[in-house]
């Protein structure tokens, strides 16, 4: 029996150095030294490349890794020109232009000065990236630990600490402040349709397309959605991913998908969402941290004689009073309704991180309990309008909050709700 050959990883590297002042070349000699002469790994260098140089690489050859070393300013990176003796500053917005275009890349290692600063946004692919200044000697240490990772079979996450543990053990003193952006498509997708991201399996170790479910907005059939989505988190790949690393999950889907997900995996399972609207950020969360002393929300409460529903709406992203109001009112039942917006107001940037996000997925858990205690109820028919990685932290925390929900969700593209998913706190 024959087997296929794994893959190579591939690497391109990059480096200038108009004025002569850096060490281009210790750096590559070093990686050299490393890559060189291990099986799956192509190295491909360019010195003294001028930004030509770059198109014309990722023209003729695809590669997963570019690394580039070169001086950087907060907006511009300073490559070779032909006939100039001090180089040119290119703009760092082509370089990236240049990148984004180029659909194999996994990561991208900028070894130049500011080169965090010319991302506001993930570029697709891991980046690693530097906050000021950087030291040459630090710039090389910390490629010796990165690579070395790689080679070991290492993810990007835990190469880029290897690389720092280099340079904090070899040139403790120097000046170096690196940071690490992950690969905006996460380890784990699932989609629902395919004009979100058409290309998001291809960036997925594990992915659920359940695109077939929704391709008619008039017939979306939630419950076999909801049956094949159950299935692809109980396969053993996926189980035994978990049990050994922090996966990523990237929810391009809607928000009732993305709230199922995170009460199937559980609040222990260590898995973190990828919010991609309207910034890119890794909701991971810090289960240490403690609460806010004063809740983060507003509540509006409408009360109605002879109720005997409870509907909460969730007005995070927009204001779903107005919406969720006219579908009640529809409906003719009497339901008491309590809308939760955060303080400040509902909007896109109502959330303000990580740990923002977290503190208020736990305290709606906590306050959707305490509603469900005051007004006597074991079900409550739920409304959203909300970034899909806080629905799945919501998910996450509300596996013991509620006994029953009844999902409601927006369809995409018209000014209506639907009935989604029933989900029980047993699941």
């Amino acid at each position: 029996m024959t087997t296929n050959p794994p893959v190579p990883t591939r690497v391109l590297f990059v480096a200038a150095a108009p004025e002569r002042d850096i060490s281009t070349e210790a750096e590559f000699k070093r990686v050299h030294g490393i890559l060189d002469m291990i099986p799956g790994i192509e190295l491909h260098p360019v010195l003294g490349a001028t930004i030509q140089d770059l198109q014309n690489e990722l023209i003729k050859r695809e590669v997963d890794i570019v690394h580039l070393v070169s001086h950087g300013s907060t907006s511009a990176v300073t490559l070779e020109k032909e006939g100039w003796l001090w180089g040119e500053d290119v703009p760092a917005s082509l370089v990236i232009r240049l990148l984004s275009q180029h659909r194999s890349l996994r990561c991208v290692v900028l070894n130049a000065c500011f080169s965090a600063s010319w991302f506001t946004e993930p570029l697709g692919p891991a980046l690693v990236l530097m906050n000021g200044k950087v030291e040459d000697a630090a710039a090389v240490e910390f490629s010796d630990g990165f690579y070395r990772a790689v080679v070991a079979g290492r993810g990007f996450a835990a190469a880029f600490e290897q690389g720092k543990l280099r340079v904090a053990i070899n040139t403790p003193d120097a000046v170096f402040d690196p940071v690490f952006m992950p690969d905006c498509f996460g380890v784990i997708g699932v989609r629902t349709r395919t004009d979100f991201n058409a290309t998001v399996d291809d960036r997925c170790q594990f992915f659920c397309d359940l695109a077939e479910h929704f391709s008619d907005a008039a017939q979306l059939d939630w419950a076999a959605a909801e049956a094949q989505l159950r299935s692809f988190l109980r396969a053993p790949g996926l189980r035994a991913c978990l049990e050994r690393c922090e996966p990523m999950i990237h929810l391009d889907c809607g928000g009732s998908i993305a709230l199922l997900a995170g009460r199937l995996l559980g609040a222990q399972s260590r898995v973190s969402p990828l919010q991609g609207r309207p910034a890119r950020a890794l909701w991971k969360p810090d289960r240490a941290l403690p609460l806010p002393a004063e809740s983060p929300w507003e509540l509006d409460e409408r009360p109605s004689m002879g109720a005997k529903k409870l509907a909460v709406s969730i007005s995070l992203s927009n204001d779903a009073r107005p919406l969720v109001g006219a579908h009640l009112a529809e409906l003719g039942v009497s339901v008491d309704w309590v809308d939760f917006r955060v303080r400040g107001g509902a909007h896109q940037q109502a959330v303000e991180g990580a740990d923002h996000a977290n503190a208020l997925a736990r305290t709606l858990a906590r306050e959707l309990q305490a509603l469900r205690a005051k007004h006597r109820v074991d079900e409550v028919d739920l409304f959203v309008s909300a970034p899909n990685a806080f629905m799945f932290l919501l998910g996450q925390q509300g596996a013991v909050a509620l006994a029953k929900l009844n999902l409601h969700e927006k369809v995409h593209g018209e000014e209506r709700y639907v009935a989604t998913l029933t989900s029980n706190s047993d699941t």
